[in-house]
């Protein structure tokens, strides 16, 4: 019930409709709620209500601020401010960058579109293009087979490879030591993204349009694999045996840590985030240490930047966040994930984007949202045409 009360009271601080008493009452909630229960929940709306893409600076910078000021209004104790002012400044920044407060606010500050009303665009459309349900990754081996998943028991006990596929759909090799070999795991564009749990433990959740190329077994040298696109990493720590991620022209080197890699051609240079531990990022002669919530970009110089770290990993947790994203970023996303082409017309080059959209969702609802932006959608076949 107290987490019901919250989102409402966000709902209608975020649209500046709450009263003196019902502001309190927000922030008094907030300190009494812990963090983890206020995310659940709006987690949880983020798969059940219409997001909105829009990000409208004017609007949630005010709405921030207000967010601050009125926290320090209130506070308790001098103890319990920084924690819960953080947390308060994420929810906030949430509304206007990855559609947190802004999806269960949608109805106050969106209008709705009702059941009679479909763009001209996705009423064109006869059959409807989902999102990815099951993943069509593939396994090859260093001879070149290439492996299903649902024929992968069958192969591995003929080639007598110590691999199975757990009850959640995780690849999961044994540590037993086998002959040295070289596999590919491969995750298709319009594919569910896979979970991988190497030799040593260490976890991999590889993203749509992304393959990992790793030792069936690790032996007693240093730990390496090799990652196309996008890949989320969990390493298992071993002090005696370092662990590396090799990203086009980039080596990150860890111990034990958890990290995001983002190597895809089409999304400029390879980026790497940190969430957890250290590691030292390199290109070429050059190389930075990473610490947590910051991300490396080899670029034409390697530089370091600070990210909201939920943002980056949003595709393995299962939604999209379009932090401040433009058109082309936006359209590379959405054409892995739902395998297709998207052409847009350059006047929408200047365009930004704030919000975000449960992966779940299938195509049209994405348009129907992209309408709201003032964006026209023409879906033709699997090809999906923008303009102003």
């Amino acid at each position: 019930m107290t987490s019901n009360r919250l989102t409402i009271l966000l709902s209608k601080y975020a649209d500046n409709n709450l009263s003196a008493a019902e502001t309190e009452e927000m922030f008094h909630l907030i300190a009494e709620t812990p963090d983890a229960a206020v995310r659940e929940e709006l987690t949880l709306l983020l798969k059940h209500t219409q997001p909105v893409l829009v990000y409208d600076e004017q609007r949630w910078a005010p709405t921030l601020q207000r967010a601050i000021e009125r926290a320090e209004a209130i506070r308790k104790t001098p103890s319990q401010v920084p924690s819960k002012l953080i947390f308060l400044r994420k929810l906030a920044v949430a509304a206007a960058v990855t559609g947190l407060i802004a999806l269960a606010a949608y109805q106050f500050l969106q209008p709705s579109t009702t059941k009679n009303e479909t763009p001209k665009a996705i009423a064109q459309q006869t059959k409807p293009i989902v999102a990815p349900i099951i993943s069509k990754a593939v396994v090859t081996l260093e001879d070149g087979t290439s492996i299903s998943l649902d024929s992968l028991h069958v192969a591995a006990a003929k080639k007598s490879i110590p691999v199975s596929i757990a009850d959640d759909g995780t690849l999961v090799y044994e540590e037993k030591e086998v002959t040295a070999a070289i596999h590919t795991l491969t995750n298709p564009r319009g594919s569910k993204a896979i979970q991988l749990r190497l030799s040593d433990g260490t976890q991999v959740w590889l993203n749509a349009g992304s393959s990992v190329r790793y030792p069936a077994f690790f032996g007693a040298g240093g730990r390496q694999v090799e990652v196309n696109g996008e890949a989320y990493l969990e390493v298992a720590k071993d002090v005696s045996r370092p662990f590396s991620v090799v990203a086009g022209n980039t080596i990150t080197t860890v111990l034990g840590t958890h990290f995001n890699v983002n190597s895809y051609t089409d999304n400029g240079p390879v980026k790497v985030t940190l969430l957890e531990g250290s590691v030292r990022f390199s290109a070429g002669e050059s190389s930075v240490l990473l610490e947590p919530g910051e991300q490396g970009i080899a670029g034409n110089k390697l530089v370091k930047i600070p990210v909201d770290v939920e943002d980056v990993v949003a595709w393995k947790n299962g939604y999209f966040a379009f932090t401040h994203q433009s058109i082309g970023e936006l359209a590379n996303e959405l054409a892995r994930w739902y395998d297709i082409t998207i052409h847009f017309d350059p006047a929408l080059a200047g365009r930004r984007f704030g919000g975000g959209i449960a992966r779940d969702a299938d195509l049209q609802q994405v348009m129907r949202i992209l309408e709201e932006t003032k964006i026209k959608c023409r879906l033709e076949g699997r090809t999906l045409y923008l303009s102003k």
